[in-house]
């Protein structure tokens, strides 16, 4: 007596069904290594976090005296603000120049006067003046704010 066996058949609902566990399967796996990175703490080579304010790092590349205004130091220094960053309320003693480079950055005057000039990377020269306590300027890339 002879035995003949057929292979199994699948079907069409267990196909469909294995089909769509390997695609949400890759879909997973694609996806999961995106949200760790977004979840990591963001840093800058050579730079640091600036203390109390989460995800705003400061890389100084020199500090040398000022020969016009004795007893200050002039720094040259690239501030890296990730998204949904802020820095506290601050001032600085001297002049200040502020260009962005790439994203929007969004300011407030404290106090004292600011001068904006859109497209100072490019050669733009008209001058914004802001001096009311409050004003709010949203710089693009190759805006300025003195």
């Amino acid at each position: 007596m002879s035995v003949t066996t057929t292979p199994p058949t699948l079907s069409r609902r267990t196909t469909l069904l294995g089909a769509g566990a390997l695609a949400a399967g890759a879909l997973l796996a694609r996806t999961a290594p995106v949200a760790l990175a977004q979840e990591a703490t963001p840093t800058v080579p050579g730079g640091g976090e600036i203390d109390g304010a989460p995800g705003v790092w400061a890389e100084v590349f020199s500090g040398i005296p000022s020969v016009r205004a004795p007893g200050q130091t002039l720094y040259l220094a690239r501030f890296t603000f990730f998204p949904a960053s802020e820095i506290f309320a601050h001032n600085h003693p001297g002049s200040t120049s502020l260009a962005v480079e790439s994203g929007m950055f969004g300011w407030t005057l404290v106090a004292g006067t600011a001068h904006v000039i859109r497209g100072a990377k490019t050669g733009g020269a008209d001058v914004e003046t802001m001096s009311q306590p409050g004003t709010d300027v949203i710089l693009a890339p190759g805006d300025a704010i003195l």
